[in-house]
């Protein structure tokens, strides 16, 4: 059994990989999840900044204007495809095609053996991560991919000393930071790779890494300081500083326990987790380990920490770069079970924990899922049913289909129509429709299920404002049930 499956040609089984990537990824793309917020957010920033809308003036604050290339790449596929959720996923979609080649690469450095191999693609795409990342339209999908270029880059440069790696390296994560700023966490532990380097008084890696950094670096202040200037002045540093944990009231026991409760859904992805971190301390008290396997696990781990204890929150999303980091050790611990006199019945019970747990939580997923109608389905009900040229109030998960017309939203900043409150808007401007979504006010993650703290939208003035208004000054022409979003009322004002 073992000998055939050694024979099996890596192409082919890339080819099987992506193959099975692609059947559980690409069906029901723009139905599960359901919309989250960003993701309305999302289209409407990329079509903002680099799309076309017909009213320039409705804009919103963008928080990522200098962090703009996840963006310009996303509105690039909107060209092809045009502004639609499904489109934004795609995306996503091609993020994690990506990524899986990625790990093909990964198997010929390191030599995996087919089973290594064959056990990295399996977990790559039943990870639960993965089944959000690459589902969602959120920058994430795409610092994971640049993110496991680097981690090549990197192992490449140390095994092969190969300078331009290191090279490709810093620009791999120039491009990841200018991708979404969480991207930052990486800093602490590359900064004590170079440190170790220059003890050592080998310089050639950070001037390497420097150079790969340059151009893209020259960019971002050319952007911040000229073309956004206004925004690196008024906003920039708020924005920042307001996700740091120094400007966070809440102890450190208190963000750790928030991270472990939601990234491990209590005690439900626990094993997970504990699989996932314990690969990384194994290999970095191991001595047999290898060179490969030390660096992964020490970019990994510090990562982690770095961000635990710098950003708050540490969200469950971020830990994406973590787990596949994880994932790489995994398969490299794999390959070397001999040489690191592992135990063969051990690591047959964790490779199928790891398994169990992560297929329990994908069988859960698309459970709470199943009943998922198209995005696009309500999206055209929705168009039919409102005239183009009407000034429309929405929240943003339902701004995509009125991005045509006069379509104000909860993430619109309406100090910039001279107005401080919804409240004065709606008596200042005559609006024709008001669309309201009750399944909004209870606060559900899109990707879990679970109420949830950051999905405050009960408390949010703008909907709560828009519920009042429609109830006393419109007449309820229409209402449409599509699961998961429950009943939309659409109010004539």
């Amino acid at each position: 059994m073992l000998s055939k499956l050694r024979s099996i040609p890596a192409g082919l089984l890339l080819g099987v990989a992506l193959l099975l990537y692609v059947l559980i990824y690409l069906p029901k793309l723009d139905a599960i999840p359901q919309i989250a917020m960003d993701e309305g957010w999302n289209v409407l920033y990329a079509q903002q900044e680099f799309g076309k809308l017909p009213y320039t003036e409705l804009q919103t604050v963008i928080q990522y204007k200098l962090f703009f290339i996840y963006y310009f790449l996303v509105s690039l596929v909107f060209k092809l495809f045009g502004a639609t959720l499904w489109s934004i996923r795609f995306f996503s979609f091609l993020c994690g095609f990506i990524s899986l080649f990625m790990l093909y690469r990964f198997s010929k450095l390191l030599q995996w053996s087919t089973l290594a191999t064959g056990i990295a693609y399996t977990g790559f795409i039943v990870s639960n991560m993965s089944i959000v990342i690459f589902r969602w339209g959120r920058p994430e999908a795409l610092v994971s991919t640049l993110f496991l270029v680097l981690l090549y880059a990197i192992v490449s440069a140390a095994i092969k000393q190969n300078l331009w790696a290191w090279a490709l390296a810093g620009c791999c994560f120039t491009v990841m930071l200018l991708s979404h700023p969480f991207s930052a966490v990486v800093v602490f532990p590359l900064a004590l790779l170079f440190l170790a380097q220059i003890f050592r008084k080998n310089y050639l890696p950070l001037a390497y890494f420097l150079l790969g950094i340059s151009p893209l670096t020259v960019v971002f202040f050319v952007n911040a300081f000229v073309f956004q200037a206004d925004f690196t002045q008024h906003y920039l540093l708020s924005f920042i500083t307001e996700r740091l944990s120094l400007s966070s009231n809440q102890p450190l026991s208190e963000r750790l326990l928030f991270f472990f409760n939601h990234y491990c859904l209590g005690y439900k992805r626990l094993i997970i987790f504990i699989i996932e971190i314990a690969c990384f301390v194994y290999v970095l008290l191991s001595k047999k380990s290898s060179q490969a396997s030390k660096i992964l696990a020490f970019i990994g781990l510090f990562t982690f920490l770095f961000g635990l204890l710098t950003l708050s929150p540490f969200r469950r999303r971020y830990f994406c770069i973590i787990s596949f980091t994880s994932l790489l050790v995994f398969a490299d611990i794999l390959h070397h079970l001999k040489n690191l006199n592992f135990n063969k019945i051990l690591a047959t019970i964790i490779v199928s924990l790891f398994f169990l747990n992560t297929l329990v939580g994908d069988a859960y997923f698309f459970y709470l899922h199943k009943n998922n109608q198209s995005y696009q389905k309500v999206s055209e009900q929705l168009t039919k049913t409102v005239p183009l040229q009407a000034r429309i109030l929405t929240p943003i998960q339902f701004w995509i289909p009125f991005q045509h017309s006069y379509t104000i939203t909860n993430v619109h900043t309406l100090s910039l129509l001279g107005h401080d409150s919804i409240e004065e808007l709606l008596k200042d401007q005559p609006f024709d429709y008001i669309l309201i979504a009750p399944y909004l006010l209870q606060d559900l993650s899109p990707t879990t299920g679970e109420h949830s703290k950051y999905e405050s939208f009960s408390k949010n003035s703008f909907l709560t404002a828009l519920t009042a208004y429609s109830q006393t000054h419109g007449s309820l022409i229409s209402s449409f049930t599509y699961e998961p979003y429950g009943t939309l009322f659409l109010y004539k004002l």
